[in-house]
């Protein structure tokens, strides 16, 4: 059996050419062109990006900081999260991103509420659970993905006649709606063993408060599936594409952020403290001028 060729043919390249040269498809009936009002789409789109990848790479350098120079331990999550900020700054595979995300979110879960998995053996096999059907999910997906059409160049170039595809909507339909559920299930997993722990009251709604900024991510996953779904039904494909690439980078940015942001109290807690024993000198100087001060007017 010959394997189709991959290679683009001069007329190929004239076609596309052609194709970028003109209008990328006829306005649906109804409808008025109007270029200028998304003359700035670039812009936004860059700017976004940036934004995304500064504060990802923001956090990630507080958490080395905070995890080297003040905790001075490290923990496998802390290695995981940092392989996704890698991975998702020189590549574009979504898949391998979210999945190490989550894989340092539920590492984390696990070192703090299930020290000892004798313990609380019905959490411990929660989060392996979790764990283990979002790599089997991701790994399927990756795979999918990398040999969704063959030869490997029709995935994008549509004037390429020979080879196939597989159907591609109902991958990405079950991608979206797994990654919402797997959102909402890591977001309830430590609620109730943080209200078991012997802490006072407003501790307890803290740590769930910094927890619950997961709920976030179960919204920009939602969004993206949404506008996944547009891509592939709405005529339109050129813009919901580029929306969903927005909530993609809000999704993955987010979730850095959910990864990043148990450890920031310890951050707080240095510098707060640093503040308190600077200032406590001066206090008790203060102080004794003040008693001295109490005695010159009593005649002592």
């Amino acid at each position: 059996m010959e394997v189709p060729s991959t290679s683009t043919t001069p007329e190929q390249v004239q076609k596309i050419q052609t194709l970028l040269n003109g209008p990328a498809g006829k306005p649906p009936e109804g409808v008025i062109p109007s270029f200028p009002a998304l003359s700035n789409l670039y812009e936004i789109s860059i700017t976004i990006l940036l934004l995304g990848m500064v504060i990802a790479t923001l956090l990630i350098f507080i958490r080395l900081y905070i995890k080297l120079y003040l905790i001075r331990s490290k923990a496998y999550e802390d290695y995981v999260v940092v392989l996704a900020w890698w991975v998702n700054i020189t590549t574009i595979l979504y898949g391998v991103v979210v999945f190490l995300i989550k894989l340092s979110i539920l590492l984390q879960y696990l070192r703090i509420f299930v020290p000892n998995r004798k313990a609380n053996m019905p959490l411990f096999v929660a989060i392996q659970t979790v764990i283990w059907s979002n790599f089997i999910f991701y790994f399927t997906d990756f795979i999918f993905q990398v040999t969704a059409c063959t030869p490997r160049e029709k995935f994008w170039n549509l004037l390429i006649t020979t080879g196939h595809c597989r159907n591609t909507y109902a991958m990405y339909m079950a991608s979206g709606i797994f990654n919402v559920l797997s959102d909402f299930a890591i977001l309830i997993l430590p609620i109730v063993p943080i209200w078991k722990l012997q802490l006072p009251f407003k501790r307890k709604i803290l740590m769930i408060a910094i927890f619950s900024t997961g709920l976030w991510a179960c919204v920009t996953s939602i969004m993206r599936t949404y506008y996944t779904w547009k891509v592939l039904k709405s005529p339109d494909v050129s813009y919901n594409v580029i929306i969903m690439g927005y909530w993609t980078i809000a999704e993955i940015t987010t979730g850095i952020v959910v990864s990043c942001l148990p450890v920031m109290p310890k951050l707080f807690h240095h510098y707060t403290s640093k503040f308190y024993h600077s200032r406590k000198p001066n206090f008790r100087l203060q102080l004794v001028q003040k008693r001295e001060l109490l005695d010159f007017e009593d005649g002592g």
